[in-house]
């Protein structure tokens, strides 16, 4: 993934230093099709692609807010706050 700062740092090279798009490719290991596309689209941020995917704890994100707006984080020991979790019955599958 291309970071802001590789980013500066080709069209430094290129712009500045007149360096080629090749060599700019050998130093950074990136394809010279990417450098060329960050370099003739004028990008200044390179753009990410966001999460498509839900989280396992958004059904119960209502819930959780609740519980820490109304109760202190440090006043809930593991003993006590478990009882809550399990009966919210979240899936512990890692798939």
């Amino acid at each position: 993934m291309i970071t802001v700062e590789l980013l500066s740092v080709i069209r430094r090279w290129h712009l500045r230093d007149q360096m080629s798009i090749r060599e700019i490719a050998k130093r950074t290991g990136l394809s010279r099709n990417t450098i060329k596309k960050y370099l003739r689209n004028d990008i200044v941020t390179p753009q990410y692609m966001g999460q498509g995917r839900v989280s396992k704890l958004s059904p119960y994100l209502d819930k959780l807010q609740q519980w820490l707006k109304t109760e202190s984080i440090f006043s809930c020991t593991s003993s006590a706050c478990l009882p809550r979790f399990t009966n919210l019955k979240i899936s512990s599958n890692l798939s």
